[in-house]
């Protein structure tokens, strides 16, 4: 059976930064840090000499970004070890390498929507180093993006920073689960996303409690619960779920909020595993 790499870069602080390096082991059902570095170099060298081991239908990197607080330890080394055991480590899954971008917030949600513009912006040169390490004239690698809440805004200007940074880079998959996102995003940030992307994914629930209250501290229409807005037809490469029939959540925080179903509810990490399977 063919071992699935998994690392993580970690962007500390919210003024401030400092970042650590490493990768991910599971040790008794949990996500334990290993490897710990603070050079980016090394960490990227380590990468490169284990994804050229894989198998060359194997070599294809997916890059995970978490949401807002979810880089606790506590809720890390849970919820990565059910990622990697359900989906990351089946057999049927083509991305071997797995690439967690970490980042600290603030207590406050205003200022942590600029904080995590700003940290996007820091991991898209950390990615863009990756990629030209691995990526060669002639290879077929595929790249893709699994977003989690908040992390649907690291990413919205990762990827924006790599476009204005002339990487000529063609995405394969982009999931959005449960994005703190305008429902707009289409028409404004995200623009030209599905000139980048293959196919994007839109999860959004309409029982989200999460961004309900999100919505209360900043007012606004959220693609996590309302999908995508429809004033002007959507490219047909964007393809969206409603997962508001989602009922087999495993955990109580879960069938409370309904906000993290995309790794406790086994019917959406199975259509998740699919989407990559393709």
């Amino acid at each position: 059976m063919i071992s699935t790499l998994h690392f993580f870069v970690h962007c500390k602080g919210t003024t401030k930064y400092s970042f650590e390096f490493g990768s991910y082991k599971i040790l008794g059902g949990k996500a334990k840090k290993v490897e710990l570095r603070s050079n980016e170099s090394q960490w990227r060298s380590e990468i490169a000499l284990l994804f050229n081991r894989l198998p060359i239908e194997k070599q294809n990197i997916l890059f995970y970004i978490h949401g807002l607080w979810a880089d606790n330890k506590h809720f890390v080394a849970s919820s990565t070890a059910v990622l990697q055991e359900e989906i990351f480590n089946s057999p049927q899954n083509p991305y071997c390498l797995i690439i967690s971008l970490q980042w600290e917030a603030g207590i406050i949600y205003k200022k942590n929507y600029l904080i995590a513009q700003n940290k996007g912006r820091i991991f898209s040169k950390i990615i863009e180093n990756i990629l030209v390490d691995l990526y060669f004239d002639g290879s077929n690698i595929d790249v893709s993006f699994l977003n989690h809440s908040m992390g649907n805004i690291v990413f919205d200007a990762l990827i924006n920073a790599l476009v204005e940074s002339k990487m000529h880079f063609k995405f394969k998959y982009a999931l959005m689960m449960a994005a703190d996102l305008p429902n707009d995003v289409f028409q404004s940030t995200m623009k030209s996303m599905p000139e980048v992307f293959e196919a994007i994914y839109v999860y959004y629930n309409l029982n989200d409690m999460t961004l309900q209250v999100a919505n209360a501290m900043s007012p606004k229409a959220r693609i996590g619960i309302y999908g995508p807005a429809t004033g002007e037809l959507l490219p047909s490469n964007i393809k969206l779920r409603d997962a508001s029939d989602i009922t087999d959540n495993e955990s109580f925080f879960s069938k409370v909020t309904f906000h993290r179903y995309f790794y406790t509810s086994p019917t959406i990490r199975a259509e998740i595993l699919k989407i990559l399977s393709q």
